[in-house]
């Protein structure tokens, strides 16, 4: 028995840290030894992977992103093998992860604040989101997916400041990811509109990476010039950059990218007039206050788009009362079909503005 357990822990151990081909071959062992040993080593292996995972996540560099991804990719694997067993697991890590930021909202303590705006807690909850959108909708974790919506949000909401533009959008986009595999409505909308709000921070879509914020290269707490790194790769904006001069610009085209996404995913649901009524308020009122003239346009395009769909929307609904209504009058008719003299006078009453679907419904 531990002859096995010492084996176990070195497959961790090269897993966490070994190169691609020998990670990929201990991750192999542990997965076997989950799934065929007795359960008790099940646990154990989840235990085990996951504590490897946080301690390896304390600190974070873009050439390890893939090796990470490996990683994340790989626990949700491991944990998906039973659900029913490794839910309580989720569950736990879930639950200390809210109480931290309970305690931080509650405290307001540096070092409070410190534990949640960090490498570790980012790399965690982004674990755990991957996990609910992988086995939502084979498996019954619904309160997994609440607990870290309300995680989510609360980390949204801790750290609103311009220098924490990063990490707000990597909770809007993980907020979107939830909504889109679980099909659960999770209303965002306004953390957006807090995003436009910000002046001073450089923040630019990269074609490559995605979301992306400009960092300088200091020299002597001097920006000397600008290089373009993926959003994921910044928790927190350097102050020096805080009141560039294109923030307004880029940060309003980031948001507006993820409200998109946001709204891409109900812009077929009957309610999406009623969800996009209140934002297209606050949009509108943003574009009046636009002085430069590309953004002028973009907004100005997002706007018709969205007022574009709803008008859809509202059509078909138009349409569809309709045609239960007429479908109700008809059946009420005995005239025959070849009784033209009755079908005028029946197109006459109810389609030529005599009678509508509305004025019946008073009547």
């Amino acid at each position: 028995m531990d002859n096995w357990f010492l084996f176990m822990q070195l497959s961790v151990h090269l897993w966490v840290t070994g190169e691609e081909s020998l990670s990929f071959s201990s991750f192999l062992v542990i997965r076997e030894m989950a799934s065929k040993l007795h359960s008790r080593w099940y646990d154990t292996c989840l235990v085990k992977t996951y504590k490897a995972f946080v301690a390896h996540s304390k600190f974070f560099k873009p050439t390890k992103m893939k090796h990470l991804k490996f990683l994340q990719d790989t626990i949700i694997e491991l944990y998906s093998i039973d659900i029913q067993k490794s839910y309580q697991q989720v569950l736990a890590s879930l639950q200390q992860l809210a109480k931290s930021l309970q305690l931080a909202i509650r405290t307001m303590m540096k070092e409070d604040l410190k534990r949640v705006r960090n490498w570790q807690y980012i790399n965690c909850i982004s674990l755990w989101v991957k996990f609910i959108c992988c086995n939502f909708k084979e498996h019954d974790i619904e309160s997994l997916l609440s607990l870290c919506i309300l995680v989510l949000k609360g980390m949204a909401y801790l750290f609103p400041g311009p220098r924490y533009v990063p990490l707000r959008f990597r909770c809007m986009q993980m907020l979107n990811q939830l909504s889109l595999s679980s099909g659960v409505f999770i209303p965002v909308a306004s953390l957006f509109f807090d995003c436009l709000e910000y002046k001073g921070k450089e923040i630019v879509t990269d074609s490559t990476h995605g979301w992306a914020i400009a960092v300088s290269n200091l020299a002597n707490n001097t920006c000397t010039s600008l290089t373009y790194l993926a959003l994921i790769f910044v928790r927190l904006v350097p102050k020096n950059l805080v009141k560039s001069q294109s923030f307004q610009k880029e940060c309003v085209l980031s948001a507006i990218e993820l409200l998109s996404a946001h709204f891409l995913q109900w812009s077929h649901h009957i309610s999406f007039p009623e969800l996009a009524t209140f934002p297209l308020i606050l949009l509108r009122r943003f574009h009046d206050k636009l002085t430069d003239n590309t953004l002028h346009r973009q907004v100005k395009r997002f706007v018709d788009q969205i007022l574009d769909r709803c008008w859809r929307i509202s059509a078909c609904n138009i349409v569809e009362q309709n045609r239960e209504f007429i479908e109700k009058k008809r059946d009420g008719v005995s005239f025959s079909p070849n009784d033209q003299v009755a079908i005028d006078s029946f197109i006459q009453k109810y389609l030529n503005g005599r009678i509508c679907a509305s004025d019946d419904k008073a009547q």
